[in-house]
């Protein structure tokens, strides 16, 4: 199974720049991987003609979404986005492709001058058709559902009332944005289960209107980083903030230990449905293979744990796009996303690794296990 999405230009985008014109690049998410075209230069009517492909784990439903954002290319500093919009993929479902010519949104959710067109192509599994509905029984012969605690924009109940999907019951341990977490034993699956019983009950006490939102991000270590003669530094990602870590010298295991702070201010919906990206760079280089690793999951993840916490887990770091290419490392970090009326207390800054690795491992959905021992 397989979605493959063609990012063919955007056209009449507004210009950003005082001087010159704005340097567009298209950023497609979907279920957590995140991939980018190139920057078209100077140019408000860009053409990329980029095509991607997704690994789908479980047939799509209709109610699947992928996220667009175009964004102005900054030498120095952070990317500004031009204009977004989320792409329901009901039709590609039903009929297997679809063309797409959408009207961009800003930050507001404001329709702008500009127009972003794709081409969507998904190949079903053999002999099952297209998704169910969200929140379909978990006997629907088209019936997707076994990677999402919930709806297809992470928020609001999965429509059973309470029961977790086949493969969450079975060990499955998929999240919305295709993370694996928990081990396969039962401590994983009860893990699991307790995890969808918080998200109901978190997502309902949250309020409607824009509040603000605090996530709290600790980088500890990298482990078995892959490649020679590295100097690794750790890039920590939400939305349109970026905070890198100090640069370790000629180290595979760097100890990073930094806290960092991102704040927004926004309706808890559209916050959770957020990414935080943890990129480990070779700094050696500035070629497109300075990338070692990365991993990624989305801020209503997190926020789904007890106490909105990720304590001290270990993340398998992998090459962007292709988590089946095999582990390029381990990163350990905390995070905390603090909301409305939380009272969070720091998460403690040191840990003892004797216990059961597989437990702490969060890995992308698609990667396998091998045996690993951390000294």
């Amino acid at each position: 199974m397989s979605l493959s999405v063609t990012v063919k230009g955007a056209k009449d985008l507004p210009n950003l720049e005082s001087f010159g014109k704005s340097d567009p690049l298209c950023l497609v998410e979907f279920q957590g991987k995140k991939v980018e075209t190139d920057v078209c230069k100077g140019n408000l009517n860009p053409v990329w003609d980029a095509t991607f492909n997704f690994d789908v784990g479980t047939a799509l439903r209709k109610d699947d979404r992928i996220s667009v954002q175009v964004y102005d290319w900054e030498r120095a500093g952070s990317n500004r986005l031009m204009g977004q919009q989320d792409i329901c993929l009901r039709r590609c479902v039903t009929a297997g492709n679809m063309e797409v010519n959408e009207t961009l949104l800003n930050e507001q959710g404001e329709s702008i001058s500009g127009k972003l067109e794709l081409s969507i192509n998904y190949t079903a599994p053999s002999g099952g058709g297209g998704g169910g509905d969200g929140g379909g029984e978990e006997g629907d012969s088209g019936g997707g559902g076994g990677s999402d605690f919930g709806n297809a924009d992470g928020f609001g109940d999965s429509g059973d009332g309470s029961a977790p999907t086949a493969d969450e019951a079975a060990g499955g341990a998929q999240s919305a944005r295709g993370v694996v977490f928990g081990g396969t034993g039962p401590e994983g699956r009860k893990a699991r289960q307790a995890m969808l019983a918080r998200r109901r009950a978190n997502r309902a006490s949250l309020p409607k209107k824009p509040c603000d939102f605090q996530v709290r991000v600790h980088v500890i270590q990298g482990r078995k980083l892959n490649g020679a003669n590295l100097n690794p530094v750790c890039n920590v990602r939400i939305f349109d903030q970026v905070q890198p870590t100090g640069v370790k010298k000629s180290t595979n295991s760097p100890f990073f230990d930094q806290i960092f702070f991102f704040s927004f201010h926004m309706a808890p919906k559209e916050f959770l449905d957020k990414i935080i990206t943890f990129e480990v760079m070779n700094s050696r280089t500035l070629r497109a293979d300075a990338m070692i690793g990365s991993f990624q999951f989305d801020t209503g993840f997190c926020y789904d744990f007890e106490n909105h916490s990720i304590i001290h887990k270990w993340l398998l770091l992998t090459k962007p796009g292709d988590p089946s290419g095999g582990a390029q490392g381990y990163l350990k970090v905390s995070c905390q996303v603090v909301g409305p009326n939380d009272d969070m207390k720091p998460a403690p800054r040191t840990s003892d690794d004797s216990g059961d690795i597989e437990a702490n491992l969060l890995r992308p959905s698609g990667t396998t296990l091998a045996p690993c021992t951390f000294t």
